[in-house]
């Protein structure tokens, strides 16, 4: 039995279901025997309804009330998870997150069943980020305090899991430990491609089949460089006519605010989708963008974005600041590497034109390298270390 342990609101988080239900739903596929304990409310139509979803993925939830205060909401996380632990005896609790890490190893310690092991899933360099979110000194000391109880987690945990070698290596240097597996953000399959609905979603959102639409998909925040990419494509489309971009996000708004101070309305599209419709909306585009800034935090990442892209078979304008992913580029020919200068413009235009000429070719490139690194099937050996 394996205790998944995710102190948010999982049902309402389309990033975070992905990530979480994708991977343990593939373990539940070859027979683990795997339980979710999250926050809802029982009152929730949504939580119901991702309840049917796990029973349908062969897994079980069990949640518990959340609240405004973040003591309370821990403290009641802690007692139910006692009491989960002390009825269903898992023999591994998988951690997601400094928090829920703490949660597991106290609840653990109070059920008395201290025979579960903890893995501990490290998605990136928390205390960093938060110190490039907030620049004042209260970021610095959140982040001083955030690396105190990384450190904590880290040493104690059983296990660790991380997104990249560079990750494993950036926790070794600070806490003296490496991860025992590298398991990167995948997808859990690669869909097929339909030319006919493709076609037909370009003409919904205005895009002609012979333009070039590059794609962006994601949230907002500054690390993700949406308005250096907005003056990429600026540039891109001052030299290509007939570029088109379109922009996935839950901050559609924001978005349209940015965009129409740089670009003409006929540009561009956004949209807003539930997590499970990205991919067949960015089957609809040729390229796509994954600009990050070169600091610690997006060099031992491993965005989520990468997977989605090339199983939709999208080839990627990235910058080195993504470290691993940009290997990969290079090494794979899976896309572009930039730098974020003026003369980046016309070496994007002339690739994307290569690439559009020989869309199949670079469609089954991209695809492929998905299909045998990318899915969760293709870790099989890493969960096996996890979790026997």
């Amino acid at each position: 039995m394996i205790l998944v342990v995710v102190p948010h609101p999982i049902s309402r988080l389309g990033y975070m279901r992905s990530q979480v239900i994708g991977q343990f739903a593939f373990l539940s596929s070859i027979d683990l025997d795997v339980a979710i304990f999250s926050e809802g409310s029982s009152h929730d139509k949504d939580v119901e309804l991702f309840s049917l979803d796990l029973s349908a993925k062969g897994l079980r939830g069990y949640f518990v009330e959340s609240s405004d205060y973040s003591l309370v909401r821990y403290a009641r996380s802690i007692l139910k998870l006692v009491s989960l632990i002390r009825s269903i005896r898992p023999e591994v609790i998988y951690a997601r997150e400094i928090w829920g890490a703490l949660i597991a190893f106290v609840a653990r310690l109070l059920s008395g069943i201290n025979t579960s092991k903890i893995v501990y899933d490290v998605r990136g360099a928390v205390p960093e980020e938060i110190a490039f979110t907030d620049l004042s000194w209260r970021g610095g000391c959140k982040s001083s305090f955030f690396s105190l109880l990384e450190r904590l987690v880290v040493v104690n945990a059983t296990m660790l899991n991380a997104v990249t070698e560079n990750l494993s290596s950036h926790i070794f240097n600070k806490y003296g430990r490496r991860a025992d597996v590298i398991i990167p953000c995948c997808v859990d399959s690669v869909p097929l491609l339909d030319d006919a609905s493709r076609v037909s979603l370009r003409k919904r959102l205005g895009f002609g089949e012979t333009e070039t639409v590059y794609a962006y998909s994601g949230g907002l925040n500054r690390w993700q460089l949406f308005e250096d990419t907005i003056e990429l494509f600026a540039r891109i489309s001052a030299i290509d006519t007939e570029a088109r971009l379109l922009v996935i996000t839950p901050e559609r708004k924001r978005a349209l605010a940015l965009l129409s101070n740089k670009l003409s309305s006929m540009k561009y599209q956004v949209v807003s989708v539930r997590q499970e419709e990205v991919a067949f909306f960015l089957q609809s585009c040729d390229v796509a963008f994954l600009l990050r800034e070169n600091n610690v935090v997006n060099r031992v990442a491993f965005p989520i974005k990468f997977a989605e892209y090339l199983s939709a078979g999208l080839p990627v304008v990235v910058t080195d600041g993504v470290a691993e992913i940009a290997s990969i580029v290079q090494r794979e020919n899976l896309g572009l590497i930039v730098s974020l200068q003026d003369e980046d413009a016309f070496r994007v235009c002339e690739w994307a034109r290569i690439v559009t000429i020989a869309r199949e070719e670079w469609r089954e490139r991209v695809r492929c390298y998905a299909t045998e690194h990318l899915l969760w099937s293709c870790h099989r050996e890493s969960f096996a270390v996890l979790y026997g």
